[in-house]
């Protein structure tokens, strides 16, 4: 497979992950809106924030124990990181991503997965904040996050098991333990400040990876920190957990075989053996589980730049030989 290609392939999967995720949370953010205490809605702008890596714009800040947060600036929030085309982490930027990225490989993809692109950019691309706010934007949110996971279903069931799907699916998997162990930092981070708010932002996280339900069938109605922290990370029969993600890895990796790069590909093994070493070794003690996961995240970003330097940026001495 042609190494731009693989490249293509593996961001589609990348922004498709990260489009979704930040449509799940605003979903979720906007409900709070309705009737939540402010230092609650302060906390899911700020964890929102940090997970993307992004400082919340300075004229959002607040007074947490202001009556009200002005709904103006709940709405530019909105326009930030749904419509914005400065920040390149919006949903719409990293959809438009998703669609040029999918153009490019059009011949690895079928013609359902690039219909299914193509009619949600159409679908959306007129649209602005103004339009969202005046109906429910929760259920806006809501339904562009579900159209994103049918453009992944259906990507999962049409699409060839070649090195191309190889490489969509190292994407998305990689996106999806960053963003993971981004959202844990910020969650635990932001909980040094805001303790008497730990049940509910819990509740909140576990309903962003649709584990809500799971957490209440596994531990039952009341929700304790560290059962959440522990569903979230270790139970490899929820999908989108650490441990389950990683295991993903593992056999993606395996699957693709040899690299034209062995070196990178040497360090790739190594890196996703420290991994499996460093998710076992989170623990009970908070402090410690942090340390174990931030160690983890960088594993992850390490990781990304070993498939790159492994599959794509190699050179021409070790491009294979047909």
């Amino acid at each position: 497979m042609l190494a731009r290609t693989a490249f293509n392939l593996y961001w589609l999967a990348r922004y498709l992950q990260r489009c979704e995720l930040t449509a799940r949370m605003l979903s979720i953010q906007v409900e709070t809106l309705v009737d939540k205490p402010i230092a609650e809605i302060l906390f899911g702008w700020e964890r929102l924030y940090r997970s993307l890596e992004r400082d919340i714009p300075q004229w959002q800040t607040q007074d947490s124990n202001e009556d009200e947060l002005p709904s103006s600036d709940s709405l530019t929030l909105c326009d930030d990181l749904t419509f914005s085309t400065v920040n390149p982490d919006s949903a719409w930027a990293c959809f438009v991503r998703v669609r040029e990225n999918a153009r490019q490989v059009r011949y690895c993809i079928t013609e359902e997965v690039w219909s299914s692109i193509n009619l949600t950019y159409l679908e959306y691309r007129d649209k602005t904040i103004l339009d969202v706010w005046e109906s429910s934007p929760q259920f806006f949110y809501r339904d562009f996050a579900r159209d994103i996971q049918s453009i992944e279903g259906v990507a999962e069931a049409t699409m060839y098991r070649d090195d191309g799907w190889f490489f969509y699916q190292l994407g998305g998997i990689i996106e999806q333990a960053q963003q993971l162990c981004s959202m844990l930092l910020s969650q635990h981070e932001l909980l040094l400040s805001h303790r008497r708010l730990s049940t509910s932002t819990w509740v909140s996280l576990l309903r962003c990876y649709y584990a809500k339900e799971t957490y209440e069938h596994v531990y039952g109605m009341t929700i304790d920190p560290r059962s959440a922290f522990n569903l979230l990370v270790f139970d490899s029969r929820l999908p989108c957990s650490l441990n389950a993600l990683l295991k993903k890895l593992q056999a993606t990796i395996s699957d693709l075989g040899e690299a034209p790069n062995l070196v990178a590909l040497q360090q790739i093994r190594s890196a996703m053996f420290s991994l499996a070493t460093q998710v076992s070794h989170i623990s009970s003690g908070f402090k410690a589980s942090l340390e174990s996961l931030q160690s983890a995240q960088n594993i992850f970003t390490q990781i990304h730049e070993d498939i790159f330097n492994a599959w794509i940026g190699y050179t021409v001495e070790e491009a294979p030989v047909n």
